[in-house]
């Protein structure tokens, strides 16, 4: 079994915590790795935090390693 996207697009939204995001990134990753597809569920929102998708970039690179 393989696990496919799991983040909310919603999550990436202004009024959404950074610090929420990245702890649901963690437990995701720590539940579902190394059988994972991270990913958000549907198209993030022309209003999203482009800070935010950076920061969530960063942390599966510090937990799992570039895919390169």
């Amino acid at each position: 079994m393989v696990v496919l996207d799991l983040l909310p697009a919603i999550d990436f939204l202004p009024n959404h915590s950074l610090d929420d995001l990245l702890e649901f990134t963690r437990r995701v990753i720590d539940m579902f790795a190394p059988k994972l597809i991270l990913g958000v569920s549907d198209e993030i929102s022309e209003v999203g935090e482009i800070e935010n998708v950076e920061a969530f970039s960063r942390l599966v690179d510090e937990i799992c390693g570039r895919a390169d």
